[in-house]
């Protein structure tokens, strides 16, 4: 019986003390980025005598934000996948019930992939034969932490992997010793092995637990960068350490705003003349001084801590433009009206790059997934494209007209409907079915007859 550690402790300075230093710093860098994601900040403000617990202290997660944002833009709409050119075939269908078919199904395995990847860096994404203990019939898709993966490539060429390692930490309750498993996926004879090691308690190095030859051509882990980074296999983490030092200086303004308006921020009474004598400080309250000569005064703060806030309003714009996630993805929007598409695009246009490389890159490694995922099914196909949704609301209303417009114009109607994101050449079958359709139910005397535009339809 295991039970797992917390994935942060996996990468403590005693589990990685095997790896180089380079590897040990993205470890530690990845940890950061996720104690950060799950809202473990580093206090700004220290104790003091009116604040003993630190409770000025206050945290603004941005970084959480911005992972969340940009997952949910790259996987948080439907999209397809198109099997050799065709949006429907029996090949595309088993695609889609296999990842179905997974315990989170197939939009949510893909938007907490994106979101991992998006605190690492990296995404690693692991295929397994279907477990038939357990009743499954397709393959089993696993989304790995970046943190519990190490690759080694050819020192030539980065791209060209030589070994996987895969790295788990738990305890054997029935013995009461720590166990630290490790898969590593090596080429040997043109052939991938999947070694099973394992080390117990304090003895030092793994011992083999299994060997096992995969029978596919393809690596089981794949992998993609969540930002690109050229000349490494690694690549970049939307929250990188100088995104969260960003957000620390954040933190530390809206903190130190917080402590000056709980100290200062209602006004202090002072008296002279005398002892202070019965004074009720409750709304109405009287206060009785037997001394005439007494004065009771009020200091209030000069400042309305307009600076203050001003660097705030700074240090936030800065976080957005190095993140390129607006503020408005946010639902932050100075005036409420109608954006044209336009406006639209200029006020996502960071974001909207941003999405479009993590589509080129993701789409990649999906189009990869899917083939081998088809080949453990049995399925040989020669492309999987991902049919990706719109990144931005669309006006239908005002595209239709423009369409309208253009095809008046003399622009084709297979133009149009591609510049539209139809495809025209099945959107000609459809209208082929629907026509013929039209003139069976018709001469079946159960409705009007055919249109003249359909009539002439190809």
């Amino acid at each position: 019986m295991f039970g797992l550690f917390d994935k942060r402790a996996i990468v403590s300075d005693a589990f990685t003390q095997t790896f180089d230093r380079q590897e040990r710093l993205r470890f530690d860098r990845i940890r950061r980025a996720w104690l950060r994601y799950e809202g473990e900040w580093e206090k700004p403000l220290a104790p003091t005598d009116l604040d003993k617990n630190g409770d000025d202290n206050t945290t603004v997660n941005l970084a959480r934000r911005t992972v969340d944002i940009s997952a949910f833009y790259l996987f948080g709409k439907e999209l397809g996948f198109e099997v050799d050119g065709e949006s429907e075939s029996e090949a595309g269908t088993w695609l889609e019930d296999c990842w179905e078919s997974q315990e989170d199904g197939k939009m949510p395995t893909l938007l907490e992939f994106a979101t991992g990847a998006g605190i690492a860096g990296d995404g690693f994404m692991r295929l397994q034969e279907p477990d038939k203990a357990f009743g499954e019939q397709y393959p089993r898709i696993v989304s790995l932490d970046g943190q519990t993966v190490t690759v080694i490539w050819d020192p030539m060429d980065y791209k060209r992997v030589r070994e996987v390692i895969i790295k788990a930490g738990g305890v054997d309750k029935t013995e009461n010793e720590a166990v630290y498993e490790r898969h590593r996926i090596m080429r040997e004879n043109g052939k991938w092995v999947i070694l099973q090691e394992e080390s117990r308690g304090d003895r030092a190095g793994y011992a083999e637990v299994s060997r096992e030859i995969w029978k596919y051509d393809f690596c089981p882990v794949f992998h993609t960068k969540n930002r690109p980074l050229p000349h490494s296999y690694y690549g970049v983490s939307d929250v990188e350490d100088d995104v969260l030092q960003l957000n620390d200086s954040i933190n530390f303004v809206i903190s130190n705003i917080n402590r000056i308006l709980r100290a200062h921020g209602h006004p202090q009474q002072y008296l002279t003349g005398q002892e202070v004598g019965t004074f009720d400080r409750a709304v109405g309250g009287l206060a009785v001084f037997p001394n005439p000569e007494a004065r009771l005064h009020s200091v209030e703060m000069l400042s309305d801590l307009g600076s203050s806030f001003e660097q705030y309003k700074c240090l936030q714009e800065a976080y957005h433009e190095l993140t390129s996630v607006p503020e408005i993805a946010s639902g932050k929007l100075e005036s409420v009206g109608a954006l044209s598409g336009v406006a639209l695009q200029i006020l996502y246009a960071p974001l909207v790059a941003l999405t479009t490389v993590k589509r080129m890159l993701f789409g990649q490694m999906l189009g990869q997934v899917n083939r081998a995922l088809l080949e453990m099914g049995g399925k040989k196909v020669k492309s999987v494209r991902v049919q990706w949704p719109d990144i931005l609301p669309k006006d239908r209303e005002a595209e239709a007209r423009t369409g309208g417009l253009l095809t008046d114009a003399g622009v084709s109607r297979d133009t149009v409907l591609t510049e539209l994101g139809y495809d025209a050449v099945a959107e000609a079958e459809k209208r082929k079915k629907e026509s013929e359709e039209g003139r069976a139910a018709f001469d079946a005397g159960r409705t009007d007859p055919p249109t003249e535009d359909e009539e002439t339809e190809p």
